[in-house]
């Protein structure tokens, strides 16, 4: 059969882990002899299909129609006052969010398959994008394979094959752990101890160290002094100031022709939005509350369909993704989870920035009083130079696969990427377009040859040796606008400028960061 299990956080009881209203039958004691055990049954909901009335307006007659979902909740007791939930039908929409271990079910699995036979990686990246990534092999393979970034991804669900077949035919976890078993009720406590030991085994450090990299925070108490700090972040927006950058998306892939609009729900705004983003939330809690935030597990973001019905709703503090850097610690909050950065990679980061911006190739190049980016390359002209701004590169993808060539070309055989540096978002942009650019410069003659179409200025096109390159001839250059008085990025800025870094060094290019001082 199919086992579906979650893992309570230490000390939660059975009416924490249970939403408040689960509307299950229950709780049935000590099921099936094993004591401490509940069990909770029924139907999760019951309800007319929103478009049930849509299809009687061209009928004579009302349909009979109900969705109903069957659901059961079964809690076993482990040892160190954990409960394990095993979850049937839709059982997990009663289950209470937050309160069970982000990485009970991917623990497992690692702790449990062979280091070449993952099947599916999920991922999203722990940046201001929060893209969500699903990657399937046609057959098994290593972690390699599969083109996970240590640096900047986060690895959210695996599947894979079994190394012990009598534990688990087939297993796949993230937050969940699902497993195909041979399994009677008068089995489950040992299977539970089964699981329990992989959770907290050790094996998945010879092959899969790397999840380590980025781990989900466990401490209570420091969980609650990063939310209070991101509290006062949200409150120094609200209040018309500066805090750290927040952004909004919805945690999960959302099924977008469903949706007609979402709401801001906790504090009376009747406003229908149809693009999610923080500035849009800042402006609405202003109108509708006007005072600052408390908790962000009260507001909710309401997804309704066009029958203005709710068919998707996430708590505020599910859909923030920010960072905060605290006492020689990297910390961010992505999905409603706080994660931590290695120690050894938040100092290690730090120091690549420190000695870069120490050395030739880091250079500050004098001041401006435009404040973004096309202002600012309005005022770029000169013999020995040619602004590219928006021109672009079609290549065989149509303008679906747009690319930059840069922003500024010049004698010197410099290709300069600007972009105004006030949000890590932006920085994100700015190291992807000057990396992508750099691989098809080397790579792709129909590219080199595009962008010696487009230059009109000899001196420059034969700096460049666009027909016969050689990118050692070549700096990449990334030329950031920010404010003063000292430079410096957000700190995932800087794990993002340290990969591209790596990138482009290894391709054989030459490299400089440049500042230009916003006044």
């Amino acid at each position: 059969m199919k086992l579906t299990v979650r893992l309570g956080k230490p000390g939660r009881t059975t009416t924490q882990l249970l939403k408040k209203n689960h509307g299950l039958t229950g709780p049935i004691e000590n099921w099936n002899g094993i004591n401490g055990s509940e069990l909770y049954y029924g139907q999760s909901y019951d309800g007319e299909p929103a478009w049930k009335k849509f299809l009687e307006e061209g009928m004579d007659e009302t349909l009979e129609l109900n969705n109903q979902g069957a659901a059961a909740v079964l809690f076993v007791p482990t040892t160190k006052q954990r409960q394990l939930i095993y979850v049937f039908g839709y059982g997990f929409l009663s289950v209470q969010i937050g309160f069970t271990e982000w990485d009970f079910g991917l623990k497992v699995v690692l702790n449990s398959v062979y280091s070449d036979g993952l099947k599916s990686v999920d991922s999203h990246s722990l940046d201001y994008k929060a893209k969500n990534r699903r990657v399937q092999l046609g057959t098994q393979g290593s972690v390699g394979e599969f083109d996970i970034d240590i640096m900047q991804d986060l690895v959210s669900h695996i599947s894979g094959l079994s190394s012990d077949k009598n534990f688990a035919k087939t297993l796949s976890g993230g937050e969940s752990l699902h497993l195909t078993v041979d399994l009677e009720g008068s089995s489950l406590v040992k299977k539970g101890q089964e699981i329990m030991a992989q959770y907290e085994g050790q094996t998945y450090k010879t092959s899969f160290a790397w999840i380590d990299f980025i781990s989900p925070i466990k401490d209570e108490q420091l969980i609650n002094h990063l939310n209070l700090a991101m509290n006062q972040h949200i409150d120094d927006h609200i209040a018309g100031g500066q805090g750290n950058e927040i952004v909004l998306s919805f945690p999960t892939v959302i099924d977008m022709d469903n949706l007609d609009h979402f709401r801001f729900n906790g504090y009376g705004s009747i406003t229908e939005y149809e693009l999610i983003d923080f500035d849009s939330f800042v402006k609405d809690y202003r109108v509708y509350h006007q005072q600052l935030i408390h908790d962000t597990e009260d507001i909710r973001i309401q997804l309704y369909n066009g029958h203005e019905k709710i068919f998707q709703s996430f708590t505020l503090y599910k859909c923030i993704t920010t960072e905060i850097e605290d006492n020689g610690h990297f910390y961010i909050l992505s999905h409603g989870q706080w994660f931590q950065l290695a120690k050894t990679h938040y100092e290690k980061v730090n120091h690549f920035f420190d000695q870069l911006l120490r050395s030739a190739e880091y250079l500050q190049t004098g001041v401006t009083l435009e404040q973004n980016e096309p202002n600012y390359l309005a005022t770029i002209s000169g013999p020995n130079l040619q602004v590219l701004d928006r021109d672009l590169y079609y290549g065989s993808g149509g303008t679906s696969n747009a690319v930059e060539y840069g922003d500024i070309v010049n004698d010197a055989g410099e290709i300069v990427h600007v972009k105004d540096g006030a949000s890590s978002s932006k920085l994100s942009h700015l190291f992807n377009q000057g990396l992508v650019s750099a691989r098809l410069l080397s790579m792709e003659k129909d590219f080199r040859m595009s962008l010696d179409k487009k230059l009109t200025n000899k001196t420059i096109k034969s700096a460049l040796h666009l027909k016969k390159i050689d990118v050692s001839e070549i700096t990449v250059v990334f030329r950031i606008l920010r404010k003063g008085p000292n430079f410096n990025l957000p700190f995932f800025s800087k794990i993002i400028l340290f990969d591209t870094y790596q990138k482009i060094k290894s391709m054989g290019y030459r490299f400089r960061l440049e500042w230009v001082e916003k006044q």
